[in-house]
């Protein structure tokens, strides 16, 4: 009487370096490749959480410093776990050695595994965000805002807040609607509004205006006379003006339609504005978003400057 022997299943050693790309490329995905189902679906999770607070973050926050730290942060933390889910998956790798593939050890697992990460992601990261990025190409908001900074600002603002006068808003150019201005809203619906040798009316009385030190950007040869603007309820913010020349230091007073809102430039002297014909009133569905961070710069110093 012969007695068969049971069959042995077949053994297929782990490649450490195979692992650990794949828990690179994919997290979890290495360590499913080991064999260890449970290690891999920690991993992931952790990895699409903290997608998923980054996407939280950019859909409901308001940019800020303490924000684009926690961002920061998060990122970070993704990195990280993409590395230690590397290397886990190759120190696993080479203690496992060779084993007994499992059912759900097949390439076609893999493969299903890494193109549901994939469009996880994919639907993170291009979930509806409340932010929305501008690189500043004029100096016609200094000193508020320089050539080669970039911000950060809330997207759709003005569609859910009412915009005040000293608000800095981003608007559509009514001449090309794909190009997007910013500038600083002076008056609103109902008021007069009157330029006189440079200095600013409105409703009939002049805005305070108190020289500080002046303002030297790289770009200018030589400083510019600088300021500080008030407006009637104390809201204050830094202009430039260079007097003499500019043709439309002068303006006839005029009333803002309803709907509507007067805009400047804070460079005074070098800003296409209300006070030209291109420009004019800017309606207010034309309002979109509001500038809030100054998150890269030419001069280094002005990263992580909140703007106002």
């Amino acid at each position: 009487m012969t007695v068969e022997a049971a069959a042995l299943p077949t053994l297929r050693r782990r490649r450490p370096w195979l692992a650990a790309l794949l828990s690179f490329v994919c997290v979890g995905l290495g360590q499913l490749y080991n064999g260890e189902w449970r290690r891999a679906l920690g991993f992931c999770l952790a990895f699409v959480l903290a997608d998923g607070f980054i996407a939280l973050t950019f859909g409901v926050a308001t940019p800020s410093l303490l924000t684009v730290m926690w961002l920061l942060a998060l990122a970070l933390a993704g990195i990280g776990l993409r590395i230690g889910a590397a290397v886990d998956a190759f120190r696993r790798a080479r203690r496992i050695g060779a084993a007994g593939l499992r059912r759900f050890q097949r390439g076609w697992v893999y493969a299903t595994a890494l193109v549901v990460i994939a469009l996880l992601e994919f639907a993170i990261t291009r979930s509806p965000t409340a932010w929305r990025s501008y690189s500043i190409p004029s100096a016609s908001m200094m000193p508020t805002l320089e050539p080669g900074d970039y911000v950060f600002a809330e997207r759709g603002y003005f569609h859910r807040h009412a915009a005040r006068r000293g608000d800095l808003a981003v608007f559509r150019s009514p001449g090309s609607r794909s190009v997007d201005y910013v500038k600083r809203i002076i008056g609103v619906p109902g008021d007069r509004v009157a330029l006189s040798d440079g200095d600013v009316y409105l409703n009939g009385k002049r805005l305070d205006r108190r020289r500080i030190a002046d303002f030297a950007p790289a770009e200018e040869k030589s400083p510019i006379p600088q300021f500080v603007e008030v407006l009637p309820d104390g809201r204050r913010y830094p202009i430039l003006h260079a007097s003499g020349l500019d043709a439309l230091d002068t303006l006839a007073e005029t009333t803002v339609p309803p709907g509507r809102y007067f805009v400047l430039g804070d460079y005074r002297s070098q800003s296409m504005d209300s006070r030209v014909p291109e420009i004019g009133f800017v309606p207010a569905d034309d309002l979109t978003d509001r500038p809030y961070l100054i998150f890269w710069s030419r001069s280094l110093g002005r990263i992580g400057m909140g703007v106002d």
